[in-house]
């Protein structure tokens, strides 16, 4: 595991409440599709965020953070992340990850912004093998017409 300090580079809304968040880590780092890292608001505050982005991509991290009033403990990073436009993150964690080689079949399932895991392991899957059967499954809170 590594602790980096990363500049902002890009934050945008995705939707009302989930914004895309960029991040240029100061150092090399490594993960797995499908881990997570800890946002570091001080030595006992680590917050966990799924990663968005591809391990092969070394120029950025991305993260998908629904933050609203609804969720002050996302807000606060959010928070962090516009102010200061730089977060201090470890780097990586979880056991469940993309295994690569395999052919079997593959079936991703994610709630709301939960999917940011499965979109790592969704471009992962996707740039190993495009003709893998990937079934998404992807819910929300509620149905909302794009019109």
């Amino acid at each position: 595991m590594a602790i980096l300090n990363c500049k902002v580079s890009l934050v945008e809304p995705m939707t009302d409440t989930v914004y895309r968040v960029r991040l240029l880590p100061d150092g090399e780092f490594d993960f797995q599709a499908g881990q997570y890292l800890l946002a570091v608001m001080d030595e006992r505050d680590k917050r966990p965020f799924s990663i968005a982005s591809i391990p092969e991509n070394k120029d950025f991290i991305e993260l998908h953070i629904g933050a609203s009033e609804l969720n002050l403990y996302a807000m606060a990073v959010l928070d962090v992340i516009l102010e200061k436009q730089q977060l201090t993150i470890d780097i990586p964690h979880g056991n469940a990850w993309f295994k690569k080689e395999s052919q079997r079949p593959l079936l991703l399932i994610a709630g709301g912004t939960g999917f940011s895991y499965t979109h790592s392991i969704l471009l992962a899957a996707l740039a190993e093998n495009p003709q893998r059967s990937i079934t998404i499954y992807w819910g929300g809170k509620r149905k909302r017409s794009p019109l």
